[in-house]
């Protein structure tokens, strides 16, 4: 079944989704048109014979197990929304039957317009059981994106959720996510499950999203199910640009420079005052934004600062400061007004899963997780933290205060009635509900709700006492959700602020101890940071003490990671949160602890100080402590916690605490941590030093890497070379490598469009991208890949991905200057602060002035040299 507008089966996609393609079909749409609309797919009895719905270059697309990039759009079908309303959308039928059985193959879907769902299951929450819920979806080599690079935010283009995968049996694989981002602090994320039982599957998949690439809850689903038969998400790459960072200090603010230009304005403001060092002072206090990009136009005298494109920071509600401000080069006088163009993203976790039973998340690459600017104090690797939807009487004062007739008849008074809270959030019943009750004698419990009317609660079961006087509670919408069962297992994170967050009990949550997480396996991770930026936050942050509760959360254990932190690691190798400060505990004594789980063989460097300790709760330094206060029967074992102390109390509570290493850092990767090799060298006391025998920290050899990237340029050539690791060195069948090299920056930046060169554009030759091709050689897992077809004296920008990792490199052919280090085809001061940074560690030395990756003061002389009309000199 074809699709166009002249020749083909039908002119109407709508049409061939409907009706005309039967179960098994096919239908190809031609590669160089778009169909432009809000598509619907809908019940066509097919779950066990899916309709296909691919281009009609689908053989131009990577074999399985190949991964699309932007480069093979032109051999793929197009469908875009141009409303706020998704591309494609599932739809009940007739007989509330929701589609089944459709695969999306070598499909780019797009916006030119703001929309919550450019794929959108269950959108509007018609799904009120398990048989109304999608079933059987496949997404393979396709491609998600926003096609228009300006007018961002309100009313402009924006997605909110890529992908509202409210569906069971849905796959995601071999596919790329290109830009999802919503503006303002509201989250974005490629795949976003709210209703579904599972499974989901995301495989080999790169996504580039503001927020959270893949997200699990966030709000009361339209009915109670909650993932319980698992999610799998492995060998993807999740990806957050430097330029959603507004930091001026960030590595690349020069990116967020160019990206914010297009983005929300407000303005004219007056400006009353411009000092010679650069400050402005308006009259009032405009919402500027942190980083801003300022235009200043009408300035009496001082006509440098009647410039484009300032950079800015607040110093006070009424006065800024423009960055690099080079001095007045006449008086000021009076007048001039000022605009503001700023974009604020939520940046947040490279994964969270608020609810799910039965998770494997492993063998992904996540790269840049910052603390600046982040949202909500979120900015974790992976966050792994049971959230469930509730209204708490001392945040919702309508709901007043609960008491008890008797230890299942519950009453509150207060004008707030469920299903129909104050902010209209809330239209109908939620048939999910429970109560928590915080008792002063025995802590918090939580019971489902057996029946309800307007203020009386009946408990399924009862609770241990009945006291008098009014008691503090939670109505909980969603409280039979768990988060249990999770494996978290062989990932990378790069450029992480903070690795791993997990908050172990959620006081929303109502079915006795069912949804107190349980059974988290978090091992055999490496997170690193390779630029002064990153300092690290924390390591692991973990926290259970929100309320009192009768129950702890048991068997977590976080064995064999490695957290590398060349800066230390801020807060603690290991940092306990609302130890003693838990605002909502009736009865402190009632606590909980982490039981039955262990932290063992982990490897924290290079230094672990700071907080209360390099392992530390809130009011405890040492590690016997900690474990005492926050730990039953628990091992503490066999750690490098450099700076770390047993202290001097006796290890209770069935612990178990021996083995730590304490010593001060001392480099166990034998000096290849910048080169980004982290084994331990047999000469570390870590070596072989676990209590499995093996040494401590993750198994480098295990975990999806490309590494030794290699660039060797001729004046039309180059060939690249690079390492894969074992889980991912099947690059002829299973696990192919995808090339990108363009001589747009582009491609690196994430700032707009960009094509790659002949030799590698896939529109031009079948698999001209991949690492199938005949001339790509492997030796063991060594590759050797040639570019052909290059310019001399150019410079070029290349993305490699090898299934779970991605790689970025840049190299310039014969002709062109080393001190060109942001390869722009001059040198300039941007030149200049690239060599400051790189010899202040903020950014990766990739100079070749004194010698391959390597920076110093002479560097950055040499290029101020070349940037004032010199030679650009080279050579140690």
């Amino acid at each position: 079944m074809s699709v166009c507008t002249n020749g083909c089966s039908t002119t109407s996609l709508q049409a061939a989704l409907d009706s005309l393609a039967a179960c098994g079909d096919t239908i190809q749409i031609k590669s160089t048109e778009t169909q432009t609309g809000n598509f619907t797919i809908t019940y066509r009895g097919c779950a066990a014979n899916p309709i296909t719905v691919t281009s009609d270059r689908a053989a131009w697309l990577p074999p399985a197990g190949g991964r699309v990039t932007p480069s093979q759009l032109g051999n793929m079908a197009k469908i875009t929304t141009n409303t706020s309303n998704p591309a494609i959308a599932g739809k009940l039928d007739g007989m509330s039957r929701p589609p089944a059985g459709w695969n999306f193959v070598g499909v780019a879907f797009s916006t030119t317009a703001g929309t919550y769902f450019l794929v959108g299951f269950n959108v509007n929450g018609e799904g009120v059981n398990s048989s109304q819920i999608a079933n059987n979806i496949t997404f393979d080599r396709c491609y998600f994106y926003m096609s228009s690079s300006g007018n961002y935010g309100s009313g402009g283009v924006a997605v909110q959720d890529a992908i509202r995968a409210d569906a069971t049996n849905l796959t995601v694989k071999n596919s790329f996510f290109g830009d999802a981002f919503f503006n303002g602090y509201v989250e974005s994320h490629a795949v976003r499950s709210l209703t579904s039982p599972g499974p989901i599957t995301v495989t080999n998949t790169f996504i580039t999203t503001s927020s959270i690439p893949i997200f699990v809850g966030g709000a009361t689903p339209s009915y109670p199910t909650y993932l319980e038969n698992g999610l799998t998400a492995q060998y993807n790459y999740f990806w957050r640009p430097w330029k959603y960072n507004v930091d001026p200090a960030q590595p690349n603010a020069a990116d967020y420079v160019s990206w914010a230009q297009n983005t929300f304005r407000t303005g004219p403001w007056a400006i009353t005052n411009v000092s010679n060092s650069g400050i402005i002072t308006t009259p009032g206090a405009p919402p500027f934004f942190t980083g801003s990009l300022l235009n200043i136009t009408g300035v009496g005298g001082c006509t440098v600062a009647n410039a484009n494109n300032w950079r800015m920071t607040q110093l006070s509600a009424t006065s800024y400061q423009l960055l690099n401000f080079p001095g007045c080069n006449s008086a000021y006088t009076s007048g001039g007004t000022v605009n503001d163009y700023a974009v604020s993203v939520c940046s947040k976790n490279l994964g969270e899963l608020k609810w799910g039973t039965g998770v494997t998340w492993q063998y992904n690459v996540g790269e840049n997780s910052w603390s600046a600017n982040q949202c909500q104090s979120q900015f974790n690797g992976f966050t792994d933290t049971l959230r469930t939807e509730w209204d708490w009487n001392i945040t919702t004062p309508s709901i007043g205060k609960f008491a008890m007739s008797d230890t299942k008849h519950i009453t509150w008074t207060g004008t707030y009635r469920i299903g129909n809270i104050s902010t209209g959030a809330r239209t109908s019943i939620v048939n999910d509900l429970s109560l928590c009750l915080s008792l002063p004698t025995t802590g918090t419990e939580c019971h489902p709700v057996a029946s309800q009317s307007g203020a009386s609660l009946v408990s399924s079961t009862a609770f241990s006492a009945a006291p008098a006087g009014p008691l503090n509670g939670w109505i909980v919408y969603t409280g039979a959700a768990k988060l249990t069962n999770l494996t978290l297992t062989h990932n990378v994170y790069k450029n992480v602020d903070q690795p791993f967050s997990v908050l172990g009990l959620s006081f929303s949550n109502g079915v006795a101890d069912a949804g107190f997480e349980k059974t988290h396996v978090i091992s055999q991770n490496l997170a690193y940071a390779n630029v002064n930026y990153i300092t690290g936050y924390k390591g692991f942050n973990l926290g259970a003490a929100e309320a009192d509760y009768t129950v702890n959360p048991s068997g977590f254990i976080i064995d064999h990671n490695t957290l590398y932190y060349p800066n230390g690691i801020s807060k603690g190798s290991f940092i306990y949160l609302d130890g003693t400060s838990c605002n909502s505990c009736a009865n402190p004594s009632k606590q909980p602890k982490f039981d039955s789980s262990a932290i063992t063989n982990n490897l924290f460097g290079a230094s672990s100080a700071g907080g209360n300790g390099p392992f530390s709760g809130d009011a405890v330094g040492t590690v016997i402590d900690t474990a005492n206060s926050y730990f039953s029967n628990s091992n503490i074992k066999n750690n490098a916690i450099p700076g770390g102390t047993n202290g001097s109390a006796s290890v209770s509570g069935g612990n178990a605490v021996a083995g730590n290493i304490y010593a001060s850092w001392s480099d166990p990767f034998g000096g290849l941590a910048p080169n980004r090799i982290f084994n331990v060298a047999s000469s570390s006391p870590y070596y072989h030093a676990g209590t499995d025998g093996a040494s401590l920290g993750a198994d480098f050899t295990q975990l999806p890497l490309v590494n030794n990237v290699v660039v060797t340029p001729a004046t039309t050539s180059a060939t690249l070379e690079f390492d894969v690791s074992a889980p991912i060195s099947a690059v002829k069948t299973t696990q192919v490598c995808v090339l990108e090299v363009s001589s747009n920056r582009n491609l690196l930046s994430d700032l707009g469009s960009y094509t790659v060169i002949a030799d590698l554009d896939p529109t031009i030759t079948m698999g001209a991208d991949l690492s199938t091709r005949a001339d790509v050689l492997v030796a063991g897992n060594h590759v050797t890949w040639p570019l052909n077809g290059l310019s001399g004296a150019s410079a070029y920008y290349g993305r490699l991905m090898c299934h779970g990792d991605t790689e970025w490199f840049t190299f310039q052919t014969p002709g062109a200057s080393a001190c060109d280090l942001n390869f722009d085809g001059s040198i300039s001061v941007l030149d200049v602060q690239l060599a400051v940074n790189m010899s202040l560690g903020t950014t990766p030395c990739t100079a070749n002035i004194n010698g391959q990756g390597v920076c110093a003061v002479t560097t950055i002389q040499r290029v101020v040299n070349a940037a004032l009309g010199g030679a650009c000199v080279t050579g140690p």
